[in-house]
């Protein structure tokens, strides 16, 4: 085993590309790339606390804190067909299993409206001895409630539970919870157009109904909230098991299958709550913002301590559709949340990003069928056709690595090319910005599909290589390269996807500098490149930790190529063989796992847990874990 970060040597090389505006601190603003856009925004007046999808009725009902109603958006029609005026700051809804009703939670009232469906009326007004946030309706039809708290420290009636079928007095009932709430923060003011960054408590159910995950938060400021996080059982009417989270988006999300959810941009396991991993733009293959000089591209980190966005699973359990805040600075500072990331759902590689007409600032919700989803925006909610994406132009590379390579079989001018594809459908044009002086880009056509040309002449005026490696030097205040690979952003006006970035590499060598290059696509941000190699004698293959990818490659030694790689947990960096040769212990340092991986069949059969424990949601899940 040997340990590496930076550029890997195997056989002879594989790449690490170029760390891109990493941790977006120091309050710089940044915006997105310009593009077409998907999907498109439907004015509410401002953003909705919450959204709930009725299936049944082809509506979304959008909760407005500020209007004191509930609106009703008609997806088939695609307008606003009305609204509902229900108590006072309106917070969460959650909707009856068989449909009927819609509850309400009313913060400053201190009440839950019981809206019937069928007549778009409230039928009930439910007063509570605490101001209530987060609201959800189990298998049984009844109703759970978290509140601010009341009493002293405000220790008393956090969590209720509301059951409609009892008489009066039997009707709400206290139900055990996490450890006591205190005393919280005064509500936060209503903003038009651009909302307080709140974490009140929310509540989601488990698609059967089975049981609730719920996020309480004992105060309202998003810098220091203190948040626990719990699962609640419908059946025994008790919160089986808890944790604290500090600071977490109470945003929630859960899996099909019941087994997994996000909250905010962290993703866990139902049955322990321990930490499976964390959206991270160390994933991402492409850069979604820029500063104020349009060729100055970043990738900052996602904003934890500011955490908007919301996330919703596919339908398949694998797909999951995320957008959070990317824009660094205070807590008041205009989120940027504008690219919508579809992901691997158990480990959060990203596979595509699109553009997005306004920020998602919360939840996102997607049919059962998997061909809409809606989300909520700072001027209400944004509706997405994410089933028919691929009717629009998508562009995209076939690799995001080019290797060119000048040695004593190849000498002269080395040349690559790279094909360029409309994943999508319509029609789409493209352009290859210059990118340094050492390298020649040429593009065949404008209209894609189409091939690009990278061209590195050895000779090239005012150039100096340094043999063997990709570093050069020369003129110009911008100009040279420490060794990383030459960034190459694919710009195009009608795709609505941010384009993967390509990375090329210049390989000049001298005539005693011999063995064979592999190139190996990783991360754009070098933290998170190749990091370990594991030689496997018994099966003649070499393993390596590719950890923007959350997946370890493999090299066939004996075929002398690249194989299927095995995907993983997310962040793999650390590896370990056990003694007898059948099993790869993997530390994903994107959570609280270790993956295990039969290396008879290359795939992942189980993984090692750590104890969840007390800590704070605003901070970077990593798992210190190391082979030896």
């Amino acid at each position: 085993m040997f340990k590496l970060m930076g550029p890997l040597v195997l056989g002879l090389l594989a790449v690490t590309p170029m760390l891109l505006g990493q941790g977006g601190g120091g309050g710089a603003q940044f915006s997105t790339i310009p593009g077409a856009k998907f999907g498109k925004a439907v004015s509410l007046g401002g953003q909705p606390s919450d959204l709930i999808l009725d299936e049944s009725r082809k509506r979304i009902y959008a909760v407005s804190s500020g209007a004191n109603r509930v609106w009703i958006y008609n997806y088939d029609g695609g307008q606003v067909t009305g609204s509902i005026e229900v108590g006072s700051f309106p917070s969460s809804a959650a909707m009856s299993m068989d449909g009927r009703f819609l509850y309400v939670t009313n913060v400053s009232a201190g009440s839950v409206s019981v809206i019937d469906l069928d007549g778009d009326r409230v039928m009930r007004t439910v007063s509570l001895p605490a101001k209530p946030e987060g609201i959800e309706v189990g298998f049984d039809g009844r109703v759970l409630i978290t509140t601010q708290g009341s009493g002293a420290n405000n220790a008393l009636n956090t969590l209720l539970l509301y059951d409609p079928t009892l008489d009066g007095g039997a009707q709400l009932t206290p139900v055990a919870s996490p450890p006591p709430i205190n005393t919280p923060q005064p509500l936060p003011a209503v903003f038009i157009g651009r909302p307080s960054t709140a974490f009140p408590g929310r509540l989601m159910r488990t698609p059967d109904g089975q049981f609730i995950v719920g996020m309480v938060a004992i105060n309202q400021r998003a810098n220091n909230a203190q948040t626990t996080l719990f699962v609640y059982e419908s059946a025994s009417g008790t919160v089986l098991r808890n944790r604290t989270v500090t600071g977490q988006s109470t945003v929630l999300s859960v899996s099909p299958d019941g087994t997994r959810f996000m909250a905010g941009s962290t993703l866990y396991d139902i049955g322990s709550l321990n930490v499976i991993g964390q959206m991270n733009t160390a994933n991402y293959p492409f850069v979604v913002a820029q500063g104020n000089n349009p060729n100055q591209t970043f990738n900052p980190n996602i904003n934890i301590q500011n955490n908007f966005g919301g996330s919703a699973f596919g339908p398949d359990g694998k797909t999951l559709y995320a957008a959070f805040n990317v824009q660094a600075g205070a807590v008041n500072s205009r989120p940027l949340s504008e690219a919508l990331v579809v992901a691997n759902a158990k480990n959060l590689s990203v596979r595509l990003g699109l553009r997005m007409p306004e920020s998602i600032l919360g939840k996102i919700l997607v049919t059962g069928d998997g061909e809409q989803a809606f989300a909520t925006s700072e001027s209400g909610l944004i509706d997405l056709p994410i089933g028919r994406m691929f009717e629009y132009p998508i562009l995209m590379p076939e690799s995001n690595a080019v290797f060119l390579a000048n040695d004593p079989c190849n000498r002269g001018i080395a040349r690559a090319e790279l094909k360029i594809n409309n994943i999508g459908t319509g029609r789409l044009t493209m352009t290859v910005p210059a990118a340094t002086t050492a390298l020649v880009t040429e593009i065949e056509t404008g209209v894609v599909p189409t091939t690009v040309r990278f061209v590195m002449e050895p000779g090239r005026t005012n150039v100096v290589r340094q043999p063997g490696t990709n570093v050069y030097t020369g003129t110009g205040a911008a100009f040279g390269n420490n060794g990383i690979g030459v960034p190459v952003t694919l710009n195009s006006a009608e795709a609505v996807n941010f384009p993967n970035r390509v990375q090329v590499y210049m390989n000049f060598r001298q005539d005693d500098q011999r063995g064979i290059v592999y190139p190996i696509e990783s991360s754009l941000n070098t933290n998170e490149g190749l990091h370990e190699l594991v030689l496997d004698e018994k099966r003649q293959r070499v393993y390596i930790s590719n950890a923007g990818y959350n997946r370890l490659e493999v090299f066939d030694i004996r075929r002398q190529r690249l194989i299927d790689p095995i995907e993983v947990g997310q962040l793999p960096r650390s590896m370990a063989m056990s003694l007898d040769g059948s099993t790869l212990y993997v530390g994903n340092s994107g959570g609280e796992s270790i993956s295990i991986v039969d290396l008879d069949t290359r795939r992942v059969v189980s993984e090692i847990q750590f104890p969840p424990i007390p800590g704070p949601g605003t901070r970077t899940w990593f798992v210190p874990w190391r082979s030896g």
